[in-house]
């Protein structure tokens, strides 16, 4: 399992996600800022594991694939946008 402290960055992305907890119907709530839940995959319904760590909680997806980033969804989106027309061509 990999520690938010063993990620490239983690201290700057940290300081720019910063969120405040409340509570909503009766539940404690954290609202998930949208950048990170594009990147992520997140979505009503989808649902979200909590590790106890000794650096604090993590929130761990399930359900949506650790290699799916919006990096790689960028770059499909290019290659096709540039070989679409010959992608449609041969598929005549």
């Amino acid at each position: 399992m990999v520690l938010p402290s063993q990620i490239t960055g983690a201290d700057e992305l940290r300081e720019d996600l910063i969120e405040t907890l409340f509570t909503d119907g009766g539940r404690l709530s954290l609202r998930i800022p949208n950048a990170v839940a594009k990147r992520y995959h997140l979505t009503e319904g989808v649902e979200i594991q909590i590790v106890q760590t000794e650096e604090g909680v993590l929130l761990r997806p399930l359900g949506v694939e650790p290699w799916f980033s919006i990096e790689w969804e960028e770059a499909v989106e290019d290659v096709l946008e540039y070989y679409g027309p010959a992608l449609e061509r041969i598929g005549e």
